[in-house]
């Protein structure tokens, strides 16, 4: 072999598969994109199950912002349970001077 074709060969890919980013790039943004988007709407259909019962119960006790956190929390219990209270405390403890101490 003439040193041309010994260039060509070492400049190939070793396999097919190293080829396919380069050949289907577009195709691979697109399936990255594909596999983030939610499967269903059952998030979407519990939001508004919860919001439909807190709203019929709550409405005529509160105002619209105490409801709207409410209903917040509601839909979000996962991240509202793995909060940690003692560190929520503190943060509002903080937030301005009380009439009253929360912490000591």
């Amino acid at each position: 072999m003439n040193k041309m074709m010994m260039m060509a060969m070492a400049s190939l890919p070793l396999s097919k598969l190293n080829t396919l980013p380069v050949a289907f790039s577009e195709v691979l943004k697109l399936f990255r994109i594909v596999a983030t988007l939610p499967v269903s709407t059952a998030s979407n259909k519990r939001f508004f199950s919860v919001l439909k019962r807190g709203k019929t119960y709550l409405r005529t006790t509160m105002g619209d912002v105490r409801l709207t956190h409410l209903m917040l929390m509601a839909v979000e219990q996962k991240l509202v349970i793995s909060l940690n209270m003692d560190d929520l405390v503190g943060d509002f403890a903080k937030m301005k001077p009380r009439r009253y101490p929360l912490m000591d």
